[in-house]
């Protein structure tokens, strides 16, 4: 009986042996197959770093420079057909034909010397210095100066730049100053021929004397026909001054004759609204013009064109 059981057992054992045997290959190809064993830092998801996004930056085109530029950035008042021959739209100044050279006379004698005539016509508020500006012509060149605003007999006069405003006139002579100085004009100025020898001769057309007829009323008859008979900017003569009777009727008329003078216009009239003249007389001692003709170039102080003038 014992024999029996271990011959079914070894039956057993060697059937399973056999079937064990027979599988090996897929039990090996399944371990194969399996996912490896997951450890501790397989279930930490690491952080994945993106760059932020970039916004392109916007560069704005470039501004045109007014020397480069075409007619929409640099003048866009000045047609191409005012610009002058042999020129180019960069050359041409910003104050291109404000200031203009409105006429030129190269005759010249003793009494009258040579002339070059500017206007200028600016919009309200604007102002422009032309000291330093230049006029140059087929012969030659000259220099816009300095000049005294307000010339009083009383203070030194100081010359400073000439600045332009609303409109008007600069007259350049060709020969020297009786004062050694530039002037602006104003209503008064016709007196200083009294002093000086200008050439040309001052504009004669100074305010009246008197403010009314009331206010030489009470003197003497013959006193107020020769003040009525003063022409304009006119200092009393000496020699009629001195003709007058020692009386108090003849000092009461000298005491008023004797205001009648450039300084005593000053005070009265300078701070009338129309004192002063939109009109300039600058005088170089320098004959740049040709007798016959000429062509005349106004140049700022960056030698851009202002103007052209030929003749």
């Amino acid at each position: 009986m014992d024999t029996i059981k271990i011959i079914f057992f070894l039956i057993i054992a060697i059937v399973l042996t056999m079937f064990f045997l027979s599988n090996v290959p897929n039990i090996i190809s399944r371990l194969e197959t399996m996912p490896p064993k997951k450890t501790t830092e397989s279930f930490i998801q690491k952080p994945i770093y993106t760059p932020p996004a970039t916004t392109p930056i916007q560069t704005p085109p470039p501004t045109p420079s007014p020397i480069n530029s075409t007619t929409t950035y640099y003048l866009p008042y000045v047609s191409d057909y005012e610009i002058p021959n042999g020129l180019k739209r960069e050359q041409l100044s910003p104050y291109f034909r404000k200031v203009r050279i409105s006429s030129a006379s190269a005759y010249s004698t003793v009494n009258y010397p040579s002339k070059i005539s500017l206007n200028y016509y600016l919009n309200g508020g604007e102002a422009i210095n032309i000291t330093r500006w230049k006029i140059r012509s087929n012969k030659g060149e000259i220099e816009i100066p300095k000049a005294v605003d307000n010339y009083d007999l009383s203070i030194l006069a100081v010359p400073k730049d000439i600045i332009l405003q609303n409109y008007g006139y600069i007259d350049i002579y060709s020969n020297k100053s009786a004062i050694n100085q530039n002037i602006r004009l104003n209503k008064c100025a016709g007196y200083l021929e009294n002093f000086y020898d200008f050439v040309p001769s001052l504009t004669q057309n100074c305010p009246l004397i008197y403010e009314s007829r009331a206010e030489i009323a009470g003197l003497a008859g013959y006193c107020q026909s020769y003040i009525y008979s003063l022409g304009s900017c006119k200092l009393p003569d000496t020699a009629i001054y001195n003709s007058f009777p020692g009386t108090d009727e003849g000092n009461a008329c000298r005491a008023y004759l004797n205001t009648i003078s450039y300084g005593t216009c000053l005070k009265k009239h300078s701070k009338d609204d129309d004192f002063f003249k939109n009109e300039w007389w600058l005088w170089v001692d320098k004959i740049i013009l040709d007798q016959i003709h000429d062509r005349l170039r106004l140049f700022d102080e960056k030698e851009l064109l202002v103007d052209e003038y030929i003749y």
